[in-house]
């Protein structure tokens, strides 16, 4: 069963992904001729890297250096298919990236799902886990969950259980919270004075899930962020993989990544 929540964006809440097409506009600008380098592998196929690092070792005595003279059309062009194949294979790794980031694993129990939201100061992080709640109007976290993470907080009220008693509510300021692939930096947050045990460690309230855009997968226990985003990468992924292959076709150049689509 899949339940979709589709929001406003707001400001508070960036997505620190880059649009993909302009990340493959940048990776695709080729740089300068540079020095380039020759050799045969075990099963006789000629390879050529631009860089000496890449050659394996066993190959190293064989080395043929075209720095010293003009190479040729065709070994030009090899050249550049190996490096365009290179440069989207690392657009390829960043958008799989982007991709294992856009969701969460939840746990449902009792109608309940609790999500993992990351808070940092410093260098320091902890990982907590948050009931998610649309009726709540604001995240609160647990005081104690957040000690030695938050080095003041101050009283700004109370909030009332459905018993009718007065919990103090107190805020603090954290270096960053991330829920996903989203990031609030800095970002104030509310602690709640709780007692008792708990299987959460506070709310994941409307004031952050409002500015999101977010899909619960309830069977496979996931929190999808940006599907709409996550659409537009997929297809992106796919163009890339489309790419890679016809490269490889157009040559019998071997590729330095081993990665196949």
């Amino acid at each position: 069963m899949t339940k979709s929540k589709r929001c406003w964006r707001k400001r508070a809440i960036r997505l620190s992904w880059p649009a993909a097409s302009l990340l493959l506009a940048l990776l695709l600008s080729l740089s300068a001729w540079a020095q380039l380098y020759e050799y045969r592998d075990n099963s006789g196929r000629r390879v050529f890297v631009d860089r000496l690092s890449a050659v394996p070792l066993e190959y190293r005595d064989q080395l043929v250096s075209r720095e010293a003279y003009q190479a040729s059309p065709e070994e030009r062009a090899a050249a550049q298919r190996l490096r365009q194949i290179s440069q989207l294979e690392v657009a390829l790794r960043r958008i799989d990236r982007m991709l294992a980031s856009a969701s969460s694993p939840i746990s449902f129990n009792n109608n309940q799902v609790v999500v993992p939201v990351e808070i940092g100061r410093g260098n320091r992080s902890r990982t907590l886990k948050l009931l998610l709640d649309t009726g709540a109007n604001r995240t609160v976290f647990h005081r104690q969950a957040l000690s030695g993470l938050v080095s003041e907080d101050r009283l700004v009220g109370g909030a009332r259980t459905a018993s009718g008693e007065e919990i103090p509510l107190y805020q603090a300021k954290v270096d960053r919270l991330q829920i996903g692939p989203f990031e609030i930096s800095p970002a104030q947050v509310q602690l709640l004075e709780f007692r008792g045990s708990s299987a959460h460690q506070g709310l994941l309230g409307m004031d952050l899930l409002s500015q999101v855009e977010y899909r619960l997968d309830l069977d496979g226990k996931t929190l999808q962020w940006a599907p709409d985003q996550i659409a537009e990468l997929q297809v992106e992924r796919q163009s890339l993989l489309d790419q890679i292959a016809v490269l490889r076709q157009q040559s019998d150049v071997k590729s330095q990544f081993g990665l196949e689509p």
